[in-house]
Protein backbone atom coordinates (compact mmCIF):
# COMPACT_ATOMS: atom_id res chain seq x y z
CA UNK A 1 0.00 0.00 0.00
CA UNK A 2 2.05 3.06 -1.18
CA UNK A 3 2.26 6.38 0.19
CA UNK A 4 -0.08 5.43 3.13
CA UNK A 5 0.69 5.43 6.93
CA UNK A 6 -2.98 2.71 7.73
CA UNK A 7 -1.96 -1.26 7.93
CA UNK A 8 -2.73 -2.93 5.12
CA UNK A 9 -6.07 -4.46 5.44
CA UNK A 10 -4.43 -7.59 4.15
CA UNK A 11 -3.72 -9.13 7.67
CA UNK A 12 -6.93 -11.12 7.56
CA UNK A 13 -5.64 -13.02 4.73
CA UNK A 14 -2.08 -13.22 6.34
CA UNK A 15 -3.55 -12.12 8.67
CA UNK A 16 -47.89 2.70 26.29
CA UNK A 17 -47.33 6.30 24.76
CA UNK A 18 -45.51 8.28 27.31
CA UNK A 19 -46.11 11.44 25.43
CA UNK A 20 -50.01 13.75 25.12
CA UNK A 21 -49.48 15.61 22.20
CA UNK A 22 -50.86 19.19 23.72
CA UNK A 23 -54.21 19.82 22.80
CA UNK A 24 -55.18 16.12 23.62
CA UNK A 25 -54.49 17.07 26.64
CA UNK A 26 -55.70 20.89 28.74
CA UNK A 27 -52.86 22.23 30.64
CA UNK A 28 -53.22 22.94 34.40
CA UNK A 29 -52.86 26.35 35.64
CA UNK A 30 -49.55 27.57 36.31
CA UNK A 31 -50.81 28.95 39.69
CA UNK A 32 -50.61 25.03 40.30
CA UNK A 33 -47.10 24.26 39.88
CA UNK A 34 -44.24 24.62 41.94
CA UNK A 35 -42.99 27.37 40.27
CA UNK A 36 -44.96 29.45 37.71
CA UNK A 37 -42.75 27.71 34.56
CA UNK A 38 -41.01 24.89 34.10
CA UNK A 39 -37.39 25.10 35.00
CA UNK A 40 -34.97 26.14 32.27
CA UNK A 41 -33.81 23.71 29.79
CA UNK A 42 -30.11 22.15 29.10
CA UNK A 43 -28.01 22.93 26.52
CA UNK A 44 -28.49 21.13 23.02
CA UNK A 45 -26.07 18.19 22.58
CA UNK A 46 -25.21 16.99 19.78
CA UNK A 47 -24.06 12.85 18.60
CA UNK A 48 -22.14 12.41 15.78
CA UNK A 49 -21.88 9.90 13.16
CA UNK A 50 -19.39 8.96 10.67
CA UNK A 51 -20.14 5.57 7.55
CA UNK A 52 -17.67 5.15 5.08
CA UNK A 53 -16.33 2.71 2.41
CA UNK A 54 -12.40 1.84 1.28
CA UNK A 55 -9.35 1.68 2.76
CA UNK A 56 -6.37 3.87 1.63
CA UNK A 57 -5.58 6.72 -0.18
CA UNK A 58 -7.52 6.01 -3.40
CA UNK A 59 -5.07 6.86 -5.77
CA UNK A 60 -3.94 4.87 -8.46
CA UNK A 61 -4.80 0.88 -8.29
CA UNK A 62 -7.16 -0.65 -6.06
CA UNK A 63 -5.38 -4.10 -5.23
CA UNK A 64 -8.39 -5.55 -4.01
CA UNK A 65 -10.48 -3.86 -7.19
CA UNK A 66 -7.63 -5.72 -9.75
CA UNK A 67 -8.41 -9.00 -7.68
CA UNK A 68 -11.86 -8.24 -8.75
CA UNK A 69 -11.24 -7.63 -12.49
CA UNK A 70 -9.21 -10.60 -12.44
CA UNK A 71 -12.15 -12.69 -11.05
CA UNK A 72 -13.81 -12.00 -14.22
CA UNK A 73 -10.87 -12.95 -16.64
CA UNK A 74 -9.42 -9.44 -17.01
CA UNK A 75 -5.70 -9.48 -17.66
CA UNK A 76 -3.08 -7.55 -16.10
CA UNK A 77 -2.24 -5.26 -18.88
CA UNK A 78 -6.07 -4.50 -18.88
CA UNK A 79 -6.09 -3.70 -15.25
CA UNK A 80 -2.99 -1.58 -15.36
CA UNK A 81 -4.20 0.56 -17.77
CA UNK A 82 -7.53 1.34 -16.13
CA UNK A 83 -6.13 1.76 -12.99
CA UNK A 84 -3.54 4.29 -14.74
CA UNK A 85 -5.14 6.50 -17.67
CA UNK A 86 -3.38 6.92 -20.49
CA UNK A 87 -0.08 4.42 -19.88
CA UNK A 88 1.67 2.48 -22.25
CA UNK A 89 3.59 -0.49 -21.01
CA UNK A 90 7.40 -0.52 -21.67
CA UNK A 91 10.26 -1.93 -20.20
CA UNK A 92 12.97 -0.60 -17.23
CA UNK A 93 16.29 -1.96 -16.42
CA UNK A 94 16.81 -4.41 -13.30
CA UNK A 95 18.80 -1.68 -11.28
CA UNK A 96 19.78 -1.79 -8.04
CA UNK A 97 17.99 -0.66 -4.81
CA UNK A 98 18.56 -0.22 -1.46
CA UNK A 99 15.90 -0.94 1.35
CA UNK A 100 16.35 0.61 4.71
CA UNK A 101 14.91 -2.66 7.11
CA UNK A 102 15.33 -0.65 10.30
CA UNK A 103 16.74 3.18 11.39
CA UNK A 104 17.75 4.57 14.58
CA UNK A 105 19.18 1.15 16.34
CA UNK A 106 21.64 1.06 19.00
CA UNK A 107 23.41 -2.71 17.56
CA UNK A 108 22.45 -4.56 14.48
CA UNK A 109 22.86 -8.31 14.43
CA UNK A 110 23.34 -10.65 11.14
CA UNK A 111 24.10 -14.40 10.59
CA UNK A 112 24.10 -16.93 8.04
CA UNK A 113 24.10 -20.58 7.94
CA UNK A 114 26.96 -20.78 5.44
CA UNK A 115 30.05 -18.52 5.74
CA UNK A 116 29.60 -15.27 5.36
CA UNK A 117 31.76 -11.74 4.81
CA UNK A 118 31.55 -8.33 6.26
CA UNK A 119 33.67 -5.54 4.31
CA UNK A 120 34.26 -1.98 5.11
CA UNK A 121 36.75 0.32 3.71
CA UNK A 122 40.24 1.64 5.26
CA UNK A 123 42.93 3.63 4.03
CA UNK A 124 41.05 3.78 0.21
CA UNK A 125 41.21 0.01 0.32
CA UNK A 126 38.65 -2.97 1.21
CA UNK A 127 39.08 -4.44 4.09
CA UNK A 128 37.00 -8.02 5.03
CA UNK A 129 36.46 -9.85 7.96
CA UNK A 130 36.10 -14.09 6.83
CA UNK A 131 33.20 -14.77 9.12
CA UNK A 132 31.92 -18.66 10.38
CA UNK A 133 29.02 -20.45 9.26
CA UNK A 134 26.17 -19.51 11.64
CA UNK A 135 28.64 -16.87 13.59
CA UNK A 136 26.46 -14.28 15.10
CA UNK A 137 27.89 -10.80 14.24
CA UNK A 138 26.73 -7.82 15.82
CA UNK A 139 27.58 -4.51 15.01
CA UNK A 140 27.40 -1.38 17.35
CA UNK A 141 29.08 2.32 17.49
CA UNK A 142 31.42 4.20 19.78
CA UNK A 143 33.93 6.53 20.30
CA UNK A 144 33.47 7.44 16.45
CA UNK A 145 33.74 4.21 14.87
CA UNK A 146 32.21 0.95 14.10
CA UNK A 147 32.76 -1.89 16.40
CA UNK A 148 32.34 -5.80 14.76
CA UNK A 149 32.15 -8.46 16.84
CA UNK A 150 31.56 -12.08 16.01
CA UNK A 151 32.75 -14.92 17.85
CA UNK A 152 35.87 -14.78 19.27
CA UNK A 153 36.95 -11.88 16.87
CA UNK A 154 36.61 -8.13 17.04
CA UNK A 155 36.91 -5.68 14.20
CA UNK A 156 36.69 -1.84 14.20
CA UNK A 157 35.89 0.61 11.32
CA UNK A 158 35.77 4.13 10.11
CA UNK A 159 33.15 3.43 7.17
CA UNK A 160 30.03 1.71 6.86
CA UNK A 161 30.22 -2.23 7.42
CA UNK A 162 28.25 -4.45 4.74
CA UNK A 163 27.42 -7.97 5.19
CA UNK A 164 28.01 -10.13 2.04
CA UNK A 165 26.54 -13.45 1.58
CA UNK A 166 28.88 -16.15 -0.24
CA UNK A 167 26.63 -19.07 -1.03
CA UNK A 168 23.24 -18.71 1.35
CA UNK A 169 21.40 -16.03 2.01
CA UNK A 170 21.97 -13.41 4.95
CA UNK A 171 19.62 -13.46 8.54
CA UNK A 172 18.85 -10.40 10.15
CA UNK A 173 18.13 -11.09 13.55
CA UNK A 174 17.49 -7.52 14.84
CA UNK A 175 14.07 -6.89 13.91
CA UNK A 176 13.52 -4.35 11.26
CA UNK A 177 10.46 -1.64 10.96
CA UNK A 178 8.34 -4.25 11.04
CA UNK A 179 8.89 -5.91 13.88
CA UNK A 180 10.02 -8.98 12.05
CA UNK A 181 13.84 -10.71 11.91
CA UNK A 182 14.28 -13.26 9.23
CA UNK A 183 16.63 -13.73 5.82
CA UNK A 184 17.21 -11.71 2.86
CA UNK A 185 18.35 -11.60 -0.50
CA UNK A 186 21.37 -8.92 -1.48
CA UNK A 187 23.55 -7.94 0.63
CA UNK A 188 23.27 -6.00 4.23
CA UNK A 189 24.54 -2.29 4.76
CA UNK A 190 24.99 -0.85 8.47
CA UNK A 191 25.33 2.93 8.46
CA UNK A 192 25.80 5.24 11.12
CA UNK A 193 23.42 8.26 11.46
CA UNK A 194 22.32 10.86 14.21
CA UNK A 195 20.05 9.16 15.71
CA UNK A 196 21.38 5.47 15.77
CA UNK A 197 22.48 2.84 13.54
CA UNK A 198 20.45 2.37 9.65
CA UNK A 199 19.96 -1.26 8.10
CA UNK A 200 20.29 -1.21 4.19
CA UNK A 201 19.57 -4.54 2.24
CA UNK A 202 20.58 -3.40 -1.07
CA UNK A 203 19.66 -5.93 -3.93
CA UNK A 204 18.36 -5.74 -7.76
CA UNK A 205 14.55 -4.60 -8.28
CA UNK A 206 13.71 -7.91 -9.22
CA UNK A 207 14.46 -9.72 -6.41
CA UNK A 208 12.93 -6.98 -4.53
CA UNK A 209 9.83 -7.96 -6.22
CA UNK A 210 9.66 -11.06 -5.02
CA UNK A 211 9.57 -9.53 -0.77
CA UNK A 212 7.00 -7.07 -2.34
CA UNK A 213 4.35 -8.66 -3.97
CA UNK A 214 3.28 -11.19 -1.56
CA UNK A 215 2.98 -9.04 1.34
CA UNK A 216 1.20 -6.43 -0.96
CA UNK A 217 -1.02 -9.19 -2.51
CA UNK A 218 -2.36 -12.90 -1.11
CA UNK A 219 -0.77 -15.36 -3.02
CA UNK A 220 -4.05 -17.27 -3.12
CA UNK A 221 -5.11 -14.32 -5.67
CA UNK A 222 -5.70 -14.93 -9.38
CA UNK A 223 -1.74 -14.72 -11.55
CA UNK A 224 -3.34 -11.28 -13.47
CA UNK A 225 -4.52 -9.96 -9.66
CA UNK A 226 -0.48 -10.71 -8.62
CA UNK A 227 1.07 -10.02 -11.94
CA UNK A 228 -0.66 -6.03 -12.01
CA UNK A 229 0.80 -5.87 -8.54
CA UNK A 230 3.91 -6.54 -9.74
CA UNK A 231 3.77 -3.81 -12.38
CA UNK A 232 2.57 -1.46 -10.00
CA UNK A 233 5.09 -2.59 -7.36
CA UNK A 234 7.84 -2.27 -9.97
CA UNK A 235 7.51 0.96 -11.13
CA UNK A 236 6.88 2.68 -8.08
CA UNK A 237 10.00 1.07 -6.71
CA UNK A 238 11.55 2.31 -9.86
CA UNK A 239 11.08 6.14 -9.65
CA UNK A 240 12.34 6.03 -6.65
CA UNK A 241 15.62 4.65 -7.05
CA UNK A 242 19.29 6.81 -7.89
CA UNK A 243 18.20 9.77 -5.71
CA UNK A 244 21.10 9.66 -3.54
CA UNK A 245 20.99 9.22 0.72
CA UNK A 246 21.46 6.27 2.44
CA UNK A 247 18.26 4.28 0.56
CA UNK A 248 15.56 4.20 -1.82
CA UNK A 249 12.61 2.89 -0.50
CA UNK A 250 11.16 1.98 3.46
CA UNK A 251 10.12 -1.45 4.01
CA UNK A 252 7.31 -0.64 5.63
CA UNK A 253 3.56 0.76 3.90
CA UNK A 254 5.45 4.34 3.83
CA UNK A 255 6.93 2.96 0.42
CA UNK A 256 5.43 -0.80 0.25
CA UNK A 257 5.85 -3.36 2.32
CA UNK A 258 8.98 -5.69 2.08
CA UNK A 259 9.20 -9.33 3.96
CA UNK A 260 12.52 -10.22 2.54
CA UNK A 261 13.24 -13.54 1.52
CA UNK A 262 10.69 -15.52 4.37
CA UNK A 263 7.93 -13.89 2.22
CA UNK A 264 8.52 -15.19 -0.78
CA UNK A 265 6.08 -18.19 -2.44
CA UNK A 266 5.79 -19.46 -5.95
CA UNK A 267 2.47 -17.80 -7.08
CA UNK A 268 4.40 -14.39 -6.43
CA UNK A 269 7.72 -15.74 -7.50
CA UNK A 270 5.50 -16.25 -11.06
CA UNK A 271 4.24 -13.48 -11.16
CA UNK A 272 7.39 -11.04 -10.79
CA UNK A 273 8.97 -13.40 -13.57
CA UNK A 274 6.96 -13.22 -15.89
CA UNK A 275 6.41 -9.67 -16.29
CA UNK A 276 10.22 -8.89 -15.43
CA UNK A 277 11.12 -5.36 -16.35
CA UNK A 278 7.65 -4.33 -17.12
CA UNK A 279 6.09 -1.09 -16.25
CA UNK A 280 3.16 1.49 -16.83
CA UNK A 281 4.82 4.24 -18.72
CA UNK A 282 3.43 7.47 -19.45
CA UNK A 283 4.99 9.41 -22.63
CA UNK A 284 7.68 7.00 -22.10
CA UNK A 285 8.50 7.52 -18.61
CA UNK A 286 8.19 4.86 -15.91
CA UNK A 287 4.83 6.30 -13.23
CA UNK A 288 4.85 6.76 -10.12
CA UNK A 289 2.14 3.67 -9.84
CA UNK A 290 0.38 4.39 -6.51
CA UNK A 291 -1.28 1.16 -5.17
CA UNK A 292 -3.68 1.25 -2.03
CA UNK A 293 -6.19 -1.67 -0.58
CA UNK A 294 -9.70 -0.88 -1.37
CA UNK A 295 -11.75 1.96 -3.37
CA UNK A 296 -15.43 1.49 -2.60
CA UNK A 297 -16.31 1.35 -5.96
CA UNK A 298 -14.64 4.33 -7.28
CA UNK A 299 -10.97 5.73 -7.01
CA UNK A 300 -9.82 9.32 -6.88
CA UNK A 301 -7.51 11.83 -8.58
CA UNK A 302 -4.66 12.61 -6.95
CA UNK A 303 -5.41 16.32 -6.25
CA UNK A 304 -8.33 15.67 -4.66
CA UNK A 305 -6.45 13.73 -2.04
CA UNK A 306 -3.48 15.47 -1.24
CA UNK A 307 -4.00 18.66 -1.89
CA UNK A 308 -0.21 19.97 -2.44
CA UNK A 309 -0.28 17.66 -4.99
CA UNK A 310 -0.49 19.21 -9.13
CA UNK A 311 -2.91 17.20 -10.75
CA UNK A 312 -0.83 14.01 -12.89
CA UNK A 313 -2.48 12.75 -16.02
CA UNK A 314 -2.59 9.34 -15.01
CA UNK A 315 -3.32 8.96 -11.50
CA UNK A 316 -7.08 9.84 -12.22
CA UNK A 317 -10.11 8.61 -10.20
CA UNK A 318 -11.82 5.82 -12.74
CA UNK A 319 -14.69 3.45 -11.67
CA UNK A 320 -13.81 0.55 -10.06
CA UNK A 321 -16.98 -2.08 -9.65
CA UNK A 322 -15.09 -5.40 -8.91
CA UNK A 323 -13.33 -4.73 -5.40
CA UNK A 324 -16.72 -5.53 -3.56
CA UNK A 325 -14.36 -9.03 -2.32
CA UNK A 326 -12.74 -6.48 0.16
CA UNK A 327 -14.33 -6.86 3.64
CA UNK A 328 -14.13 -2.81 3.73
CA UNK A 329 -15.38 -2.18 0.47
CA UNK A 330 -18.56 -1.10 2.77
CA UNK A 331 -16.82 -0.48 5.97
CA UNK A 332 -17.79 -3.44 8.65
CA UNK A 333 -18.16 -1.26 11.54
CA UNK A 334 -20.82 1.04 9.94
CA UNK A 335 -22.14 3.44 11.82
CA UNK A 336 -19.03 4.66 13.79
CA UNK A 337 -20.27 6.52 16.69
CA UNK A 338 -17.89 9.27 18.37
CA UNK A 339 -19.14 12.64 20.36
CA UNK A 340 -18.12 15.67 19.75
CA UNK A 341 -15.75 16.08 22.20
CA UNK A 342 -13.85 12.89 20.89
CA UNK A 343 -13.59 14.77 17.45
CA UNK A 344 -12.99 18.14 18.32
CA UNK A 345 -9.69 16.79 20.42
CA UNK A 346 -8.32 14.68 17.58
CA UNK A 347 -8.82 17.45 15.15
CA UNK A 348 -7.45 19.73 17.62
CA UNK A 349 -10.60 21.92 17.29
CA UNK A 350 -11.03 24.52 19.86
CA UNK A 351 -13.62 26.88 18.69
CA UNK A 352 -16.28 26.11 21.43
CA UNK A 353 -18.34 22.65 21.30
CA UNK A 354 -18.23 21.19 17.99
CA UNK A 355 -21.75 21.09 16.32
CA UNK A 356 -21.03 19.50 12.87
CA UNK A 357 -18.58 18.37 10.23
CA UNK A 358 -19.51 19.48 7.18
CA UNK A 359 -18.69 18.08 3.58
CA UNK A 360 -18.60 20.95 1.52
CA UNK A 361 -16.74 19.44 -1.61
CA UNK A 362 -16.01 15.84 -2.52
CA UNK A 363 -13.96 14.23 -5.25
CA UNK A 364 -14.68 12.25 -8.40
CA UNK A 365 -15.51 9.59 -5.94
CA UNK A 366 -17.21 10.33 -2.44
CA UNK A 367 -13.95 11.06 -1.03
CA UNK A 368 -14.09 14.36 0.83
CA UNK A 369 -11.87 17.35 -0.36
CA UNK A 370 -13.28 19.99 1.89
CA UNK A 371 -15.01 19.92 4.83
CA UNK A 372 -16.04 22.69 7.47
CA UNK A 373 -15.56 22.34 11.37
CA UNK A 374 -18.44 24.08 12.91
CA UNK A 375 -18.44 25.06 16.58
CA UNK A 376 -20.49 27.09 18.12
CA UNK A 377 -18.06 30.10 18.53
CA UNK A 378 -16.85 29.65 15.01
CA UNK A 379 -15.44 26.94 12.66
CA UNK A 380 -12.41 25.75 11.23
CA UNK A 381 -11.46 24.29 7.40
CA UNK A 382 -10.29 20.88 7.12
CA UNK A 383 -9.70 17.90 4.26
CA UNK A 384 -10.25 14.71 3.28
CA UNK A 385 -6.42 13.37 4.28
CA UNK A 386 -6.21 14.95 7.71
CA UNK A 387 -10.13 13.78 8.77
CA UNK A 388 -8.49 10.33 7.69
CA UNK A 389 -5.34 10.83 9.48
CA UNK A 390 -6.53 12.70 12.63
CA UNK A 391 -9.91 10.13 13.37
CA UNK A 392 -8.37 7.20 12.24
CA UNK A 393 -10.68 6.32 9.16
CA UNK A 394 -9.41 3.71 6.63
CA UNK A 395 -10.48 5.89 3.84
CA UNK A 396 -11.78 9.59 2.81
CA UNK A 397 -14.59 7.96 1.75
CA UNK A 398 -16.87 9.20 4.71
CA UNK A 399 -20.21 10.56 5.55
CA UNK A 400 -20.91 12.67 8.50
CA UNK A 401 -24.48 12.65 10.34
CA UNK A 402 -24.44 15.14 13.71
CA UNK A 403 -27.86 14.75 15.34
CA UNK A 404 -28.23 17.06 18.80
CA UNK A 405 -31.18 17.41 21.41
CA UNK A 406 -32.18 20.13 23.20
CA UNK A 407 -35.40 20.51 25.80
CA UNK A 408 -37.09 23.56 26.79
CA UNK A 409 -37.08 22.38 30.38
CA UNK A 410 -35.50 19.90 32.55
CA UNK A 411 -38.68 19.78 35.26
CA UNK A 412 -42.24 20.01 34.80
CA UNK A 413 -45.32 20.08 36.67
CA UNK A 414 -47.77 17.70 35.36
CA UNK A 415 -50.00 18.92 32.63
CA UNK A 416 -47.39 21.44 31.38
CA UNK A 417 -45.84 21.07 27.90
CA UNK A 418 -42.32 20.89 26.86
CA UNK A 419 -40.37 21.80 23.44
CA UNK A 420 -37.68 19.01 22.25
CA UNK A 421 -35.87 20.58 19.23
CA UNK A 422 -32.91 19.30 17.59
CA UNK A 423 -30.74 20.20 14.19
CA UNK A 424 -29.24 17.52 11.10
CA UNK A 425 -26.25 18.52 9.82
CA UNK A 426 -26.02 17.61 6.92
CA UNK A 427 -30.06 18.81 5.52
CA UNK A 428 -32.54 15.44 5.57
CA UNK A 429 -33.87 13.95 2.00
CA UNK A 430 -36.82 16.07 1.34
CA UNK A 431 -38.41 12.48 1.45
CA UNK A 432 -36.71 11.19 4.67
CA UNK A 433 -38.19 11.92 8.77
CA UNK A 434 -37.17 12.54 11.79
CA UNK A 435 -38.52 10.49 14.84
CA UNK A 436 -38.79 11.20 18.08
CA UNK A 437 -38.66 8.40 20.74
CA UNK A 438 -40.25 8.44 24.09
CA UNK A 439 -41.04 6.08 27.35
CA UNK A 440 -41.82 6.58 30.81
CA UNK A 441 -39.51 5.45 33.07
CA UNK A 442 -39.01 1.80 33.27
CA UNK A 443 -41.52 1.41 30.60
CA UNK A 444 -41.64 0.75 26.39
CA UNK A 445 -40.69 2.52 24.10
CA UNK A 446 -42.69 4.96 21.21
CA UNK A 447 -42.42 7.11 18.06
CA UNK A 448 -43.80 9.65 17.15
CA UNK A 449 -43.09 12.21 14.02
CA UNK A 450 -41.23 15.79 14.71
CA UNK A 451 -41.89 18.68 12.67
CA UNK A 452 -38.79 19.04 10.21
CA UNK A 453 -37.79 22.33 8.36
CA UNK A 454 -34.85 22.81 6.19
CA UNK A 455 -32.53 25.73 6.43
CA UNK A 456 -29.37 26.95 6.04
CA UNK A 457 -26.59 29.58 7.21
CA UNK A 458 -23.50 30.77 5.20
CA UNK A 459 -20.00 29.78 7.17
CA UNK A 460 -16.92 30.95 5.44
CA UNK A 461 -18.43 31.62 2.04
CA UNK A 462 -20.12 27.72 1.62
CA UNK A 463 -23.98 27.39 1.85
CA UNK A 464 -24.15 25.09 5.12
CA UNK A 465 -27.79 23.08 4.95
CA UNK A 466 -29.42 21.36 7.80
CA UNK A 467 -32.45 20.38 9.01
CA UNK A 468 -34.42 21.74 12.62
CA UNK A 469 -36.82 19.97 13.84
CA UNK A 470 -39.08 20.07 17.46
CA UNK A 471 -42.19 18.63 18.69
CA UNK A 472 -43.95 20.10 21.40
CA UNK A 473 -45.60 17.28 24.24
CA UNK A 474 -46.89 17.29 27.64
CA UNK A 475 -44.66 14.13 29.28
CA UNK A 476 -47.53 12.06 31.34
CA UNK A 477 -44.54 11.07 34.21
CA UNK A 478 -40.57 11.64 33.91
CA UNK A 479 -40.12 10.57 30.41
CA UNK A 480 -36.35 9.70 28.37
CA UNK A 481 -36.72 11.35 24.75
CA UNK A 482 -34.22 11.38 22.07
CA UNK A 483 -34.44 11.97 18.40
CA UNK A 484 -33.39 9.68 15.09
CA UNK A 485 -32.77 10.21 11.80
CA UNK A 486 -31.84 7.96 8.57
CA UNK A 487 -27.94 8.68 8.20
CA UNK A 488 -25.93 8.12 4.67
CA UNK A 489 -25.79 4.78 3.49
CA UNK A 490 -28.57 2.96 5.45
CA UNK A 491 -27.95 3.15 9.25
CA UNK A 492 -29.55 5.51 11.44
CA UNK A 493 -28.59 8.31 13.83
CA UNK A 494 -29.67 9.00 16.94
CA UNK A 495 -29.07 12.05 19.15
CA UNK A 496 -28.43 11.47 22.91
CA UNK A 497 -31.01 10.67 25.21
CA UNK A 498 -32.36 13.26 27.46
CA UNK A 499 -34.91 13.24 30.27
CA UNK A 500 -38.04 15.49 31.59
CA UNK A 501 -38.73 14.82 35.10
CA UNK A 502 -42.61 15.42 35.92
CA UNK A 503 -43.83 16.51 39.66
CA UNK A 504 -47.50 16.51 40.55
CA UNK A 505 -49.64 19.34 40.56
CA UNK A 506 -50.33 20.23 43.99
CA UNK A 507 -52.70 22.91 45.31
CA UNK A 508 -53.87 23.96 49.02
CA UNK A 509 -56.81 26.06 50.43
CA UNK A 510 -56.84 28.20 53.87
CA UNK A 511 -60.73 28.68 55.15
CA UNK A 512 -61.63 32.18 54.38
CA UNK A 513 -62.28 34.54 57.38
CA UNK A 514 -60.76 35.17 60.68
CA UNK A 515 -58.31 32.85 62.16
CA UNK A 516 -57.65 33.50 65.64
CA UNK A 517 -54.63 31.39 67.63
CA UNK A 518 -55.53 28.09 69.34
CA UNK A 519 -58.27 27.83 66.28
CA UNK A 520 -58.13 24.46 64.41
CA UNK A 521 -57.15 25.44 60.91
CA UNK A 522 -58.68 22.95 58.30
CA UNK A 523 -56.51 22.86 54.63
CA UNK A 524 -57.38 20.90 51.93
CA UNK A 525 -55.97 20.50 48.48
CA UNK A 526 -55.62 18.00 45.66
CA UNK A 527 -52.82 16.43 44.34
CA UNK A 528 -52.65 15.83 40.34
CA UNK A 529 -52.36 13.11 39.26
CA UNK A 530 -54.08 11.15 41.99
CA UNK A 531 -52.19 8.33 41.83
CA UNK A 532 -48.67 10.23 42.05
CA UNK A 533 -48.08 10.48 45.31
CA UNK A 534 -48.05 8.41 48.35
CA UNK A 535 -47.36 11.20 50.75
CA UNK A 536 -48.16 14.92 51.23
CA UNK A 537 -46.60 17.15 53.90
CA UNK A 538 -47.29 20.75 55.21
CA UNK A 539 -44.11 22.47 55.85
CA UNK A 540 -44.14 26.03 57.06
CA UNK A 541 -41.61 28.60 56.08
CA UNK A 542 -39.05 29.59 58.87
CA UNK A 543 -35.96 31.89 58.67
CA UNK A 544 -33.85 28.70 58.44
CA UNK A 545 -35.90 27.27 55.32
CA UNK A 546 -38.98 24.87 54.98
CA UNK A 547 -39.99 22.98 58.35
CA UNK A 548 -42.33 19.73 58.29
CA UNK A 549 -45.63 19.96 60.65
CA UNK A 550 -47.08 17.34 59.87
CA UNK A 551 -48.02 14.43 57.08
CA UNK A 552 -51.19 13.22 55.76
CA UNK A 553 -51.95 10.14 53.00
CA UNK A 554 -53.89 11.02 49.91
CA UNK A 555 -57.58 9.79 49.40
CA UNK A 556 -57.52 7.63 46.02
CA UNK A 557 -58.91 10.54 44.46
CA UNK A 558 -55.80 12.85 45.40
CA UNK A 559 -58.04 14.92 47.93
CA UNK A 560 -55.60 15.59 51.29
CA UNK A 561 -56.34 17.46 54.23
CA UNK A 562 -54.40 19.10 57.22
CA UNK A 563 -55.74 20.33 60.35
CA UNK A 564 -53.25 23.16 61.72
CA UNK A 565 -53.74 24.74 65.61
CA UNK A 566 -53.06 28.04 64.16
CA UNK A 567 -50.36 30.34 66.09
CA UNK A 568 -50.56 34.42 66.43
CA UNK A 569 -48.99 36.27 63.74
CA UNK A 570 -48.53 35.31 60.33
CA UNK A 571 -47.59 31.79 58.84
CA UNK A 572 -46.73 30.82 55.41
CA UNK A 573 -47.71 27.03 54.41
CA UNK A 574 -47.47 25.41 51.39
CA UNK A 575 -47.90 21.31 50.68
CA UNK A 576 -45.45 18.66 49.32
CA UNK A 577 -46.13 15.77 47.13
CA UNK A 578 -43.61 12.91 47.68
CA UNK A 579 -43.81 10.79 44.59
CA UNK A 580 -44.90 7.34 44.84
CA UNK A 581 -43.18 5.83 42.03
CA UNK A 582 -39.92 6.52 40.21
CA UNK A 583 -42.01 8.62 37.44
CA UNK A 584 -42.59 11.28 39.52
CA UNK A 585 -40.65 14.01 41.09
CA UNK A 586 -41.52 15.61 44.10
CA UNK A 587 -43.88 18.64 43.61
CA UNK A 588 -44.94 21.46 46.04
CA UNK A 589 -48.21 24.14 46.35
CA UNK A 590 -47.90 27.39 45.68
CA UNK A 591 -47.30 29.08 49.26
CA UNK A 592 -50.16 30.46 51.32
CA UNK A 593 -49.44 32.88 53.59
CA UNK A 594 -52.20 33.21 56.91
CA UNK A 595 -52.59 35.93 59.60
CA UNK A 596 -53.89 34.82 62.66
CA UNK A 597 -54.85 37.37 65.40
CA UNK A 598 -54.10 36.50 69.14
CA UNK A 599 -56.62 35.06 71.41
Amino acid sequence: MTGSSTTSPRSPARRTTAVVVVGLLATLAAALALVGAPSAGATATTTMVMEGRGWGHGIGMSQYGADGYALHHWKYPAIIEHYYTGVKLGRVANVPIRVLLRSGTASATVTDAARFNATWTASGKVRTAHLAARATATVTWSGGAYHLRAGAGSWSAGTPITFVPLTSRLELLTANDNGHVGHYRGRLRIVHLSDGLEIVNSLSLETYLYGVVPCESPASWPLAALQAQAVAARSYAYRLTGRGGSFDVYCTTASQYYGGADSETVATDKAVNSTKGIVPKYKGTAIVAFFFSTSGGHTENIENVWTSSAPVPYLKGVPDPYDTTSPYHTWPNNPIRRTPAQIAAAMGFAKGPLRAVYVVKRGTSPRVVKALLIGDKGWAVTNGASLRADLGLRDAWVYFTSLSIARSATTVTYGQAVTLSGRRYPQLAATRTVALHSRLIGGPWSSHGAAAKAGSSTVDGYVVRFTGFSAKVVPTGTTQYYFSTPAAMGAYALSTHVTVDVRPAVTIKAPSGTITAGDGVVLTGTITPAAAAETVVLQTLTSSGWKKLTSATPAPDGSYSFTWTAVAGSTTLRAVALPATTRFVPGASLPVTLTVASS
